[in-house]
């Protein structure tokens, strides 16, 4: 692994207390004397759900020891603006990332007394600063590197010649990595020899630079490399949308199978997070109603401002919405045909209004049938 950067999702708790104990729960995350904490819930109670993500930066000495480094939570009750209650605390190993870079775990809480007093459901998502061997080459290669657009990448399926699970129910999961980032698709179950994924997964396309893909078997205790390829992307820059194999080889060079996936290339570039919803088919002279949820993780209303690149595509049913703090809302659609072409792509950037910042952009593609 890398130096990169460690994403903790810390999702919610539950605190085996008995009766009607009201609380203002927090957790404080400390990886060596970097300290990070959430949000304090008001009235979170004993089942508190802060789904907030914290980010620890690790450095190559810190992943040198990763085995022997692990991740301290702390859960305490805020009593006042200076006053704190120790809860109890858990434990994570980060030597369980170093062959899963994506996973979830639901850590016990103990007190002082090592009793168990609660369950804590955490996600992480580890991200290396990955750089890539083209950009050593040249400097002219380096400038062939720059950001061009929105690189989209669908893995479909794939036709494995080898079982590396002894017991025949092989997990199959796929790592891609482009540019400085790398993201891991979900695990497919028993999908053994022949496994099948529904992921959409984006990155900042760099012209120049290939995709890593890397296909594991998820096992409890280790998980173990099936085979490896590269997507090379050269011949395919002026291909907006096409379906490609790529070929696996195991870490000996032996044929390990071949992976089907879909990809797409798209102009605009997101700084932001950005959501590909699949194609949506409208009738022409009709419309469709389509609604998003989102949550407010913090303790203040939140006003997001909804804003349609096109509004004679899809038009937001209030361009405004509300929030109150740890609740959800909608935000609706009315998604319109195309007129002038059978299809076509209209973005819709979320975006809060008290930093004018994009929280998220919705990126929709839309048929006239």
């Amino acid at each position: 692994m890398s130096s990169g950067t460690l994403h903790v999702h810390v999702v919610e708790a539950k605190f085996l207390i008995q009766g009607d104990y009201k609380m203002d729960p927090f957790m404080r995350v400390t990886l060596d004397k970097d300290k990070q904490q959430t949000k304090t819930l008001l009235n979170g109670g004993k089942n508190p759900k802060w789904r907030e993500i914290l980010k620890f930066k690790l450095t190559p000495s810190q992943l040198s020891r990763i085995d022997s480094m692990t991740l301290q939570f702390e859960a305490y009750d805020a009593q006042s603006d200076t006053a704190e209650l120790f809860l109890g605390s858990a434990l994570f190993s980060l030597s369980k990332l170093k062959n899963k870079p994506v996973q979830s775990a639901n850590l016990e809480i103990h007190d002082k007394m090592n009793r168990m007093i609660g369950a804590l459901q955490v996600e992480f998502d580890y991200r290396a600063d990955i750089e890539s061997p083209l950009k050593m080459v040249s400097n002219r290669l380096s400038e062939k590197s720059k950001i061009n657009g929105t690189l989209v990448i669908r893995p479909k399926s794939a036709q494995l010649f080898v079982d590396v699970d002894t017991t025949g129910e092989q997990d199959p999961y796929l790592i891609l990595i482009h540019g400085n980032e790398a993201f891991q698709t979900t695990t497919c179950e028993d999908g053994g020899k022949n496994p099948k994924w529904d992921d959409v997964i984006t990155f900042q396309f760099r012209e120049g630079e290939d995709v890593q893909i890397k296909c594991f078997d998820s096992d409890p205790n280790k998980d173990e490399i099936i085979g490896e390829g590269v997507l090379s992307l050269k011949s395919y820059k002026d291909a907006k949308v096409f379906q490609t194999n790529v070929s696996l080889k195991t870490p000996l060079g032996k044929p390990a199978g071949t992976l089907v996936l879909e990809i797409e290339f798209i102009d605009d570039i997101f700084e932001s997070p950005v959501k590909i919803y699949p194609l949506l088919q409208v009738v022409s002279g009709e419309h469709l109603s389509k609604k998003i949820k989102y949550h407010n993780p913090d303790k203040f209303n939140k006003v997001l401002r909804i804003r349609s690149q096109n509004e004679s595509l899809i038009i937001p049913k209030t361009n405004q919405v509300m929030i109150a703090p740890n609740a959800y809302g909608e935000i609706r659609f009315k998604i319109l045909a195309p007129e002038n072409q059978l299809e076509n792509r209209c973005r819709v950037d979320i975006i809060v209004e008290d930093t004018n910042i994009i929280e998220e952009s919705l990126l929709f593609k839309i048929k006239a049938i």
